[in-house]
Formats: C-alpha cells, structure tokens, sequence
C-alpha cells in the first residue's frame, strides 16, 4: 500500500499503512506547522496538492478555510488537516 510522506523542518516522516487513516491524520495534527502557505503545503504533504490546485479550488470555494497575511494565503493546521480528512477516499 502506499504511505504518504510529509517533510517538516527537514525531518520526513512516513505515515505507514499500519496506521488507520484517523492515526494518520491525527500525526499531521500533532507534526505539521500551525500556519502553512500554499507552496508549503505542497512541500511538506510531498506534493500531492499544488499551489495552483489549491488556489484553483480557494476560488470555487472548494479549498480549505485560508487566512491572508500581507500578499500571501495560509492555512491553519486545524482547517488544512480538517479539509483533507473530509477529502480522503479510503482505499479497499
């Protein structure tokens, strides 16, 4: 099966298959950054969200809730991890 890889602050870590997908998003609750921007969230979920994607999805209102900082967008953890979780499709 696959595992999903996140890199944060150089480290990167694995959420294996042995996980339920509860554990696994419960390790990028307690691991991920509190706020991530766009390019980050592509680069600490292994790329498999694009900035462009998720910007595409922010304007259909489809995206995580987003929070604006200066010229750039951000999510918070909880919302990221919340969103992704009513997104995943379990295998099997």
């Amino acid at each position: 099966m696959n595992k999903i890889k996140f890199i944060n602050e150089n480290k990167v870590s694995e959420i294996g298959s042995s996980k339920t997908l509860e554990q696994k998003f419960k390790t990028l609750l307690d691991e991920l950054p509190l706020l991530i921007t766009r390019k980050e969230v592509s680069r600490l979920l292994g790329g498999i969200l694009s900035p462009g994607y998720l910007a595409n999805l922010d304007c259909l209102g489809q995206g995580p809730k987003k929070v604006r900082i200066g010229g750039k967008v951000a999510y918070l953890r909880q919302d990221l991890v919340e969103w992704l979780e009513k997104r995943a499709q379990k295998e099997g």
